[in-house]
């Protein structure tokens, strides 16, 4: 499994489901006795079930501080890096309503050509940063080094953020041939 986008806040939690994973990873920290400092927790909601996947006590990595910084005002780097020395959480303004984090995929092969960014109708392109070009190998997607590069996108809502995000994957970026067979 290869996570590629993450949407925050998440189009398929509702108020009451976000509460049910609040409440969840409240008392998972509370039990491991992490009273304060950075962590990142992972879950899977199934319905009213809320399963941990993991746990760490840093900063989620796939530029989900970008999308907390995007969605709340918050520089949760910068106050993770804060909490050591006493500073306090601040926020500013959010600057969107709902933002994602999408990386790039394309077919194993031979990158052919590569895409500018596009202009996109649900959402709007805040950074993008592609890691191949013409000539590059592309691997099977095995793990998250597989994939060719991000974008983050904004939009006005949860609904339009998902409506951008498959926009964006659904259009080839980075187009391959396929390898000859030796």
């Amino acid at each position: 499994f290869v996570e590629v986008s993450h949407t925050m806040p998440p189009p398929s939690l509702d108020p009451r489901r976000q509460e049910l994973v609040a409440r969840a990873v409240g008392e998972l920290l509370d039990a491991l006795g992490l009273t304060d400092g950075p962590s990142h927790t992972e879950v899977m909601v199934d319905g009213d079930k809320i399963v941990v996947i993991e746990t760490h006590t840093r900063l989620g990595g796939d530029g989900i501080a970008d999308l907390v910084r995007l969605t709340t005002g918050v520089e949760w780097r910068r106050a993770a890096l804060g909490w050591a020395i006493g500073a306090g959480v601040r926020r500013s303004a959010a600057a969107s309503a709902a933002a994602a984090t999408v990386f790039l995929t394309a077919p194993p092969g031979r990158v052919t050509a590569v895409a500018p960014p596009p202009a996109l109708t649900h959402g709007r392109i805040d950074a993008w940063d592609l890691s191949v070009r013409p000539g590059d190998e592309v691997r099977p997607m095995r793990s998250s080094a597989d994939r060719l590069g991000m974008a983050v996108l904004t939009a006005a809502g949860t609904e339009a953020c998902a409506a951008a995000v498959a926009e964006l994957t659904a259009r080839p970026v980075v187009t391959t041939a396929p390898e000859p067979h030796l």
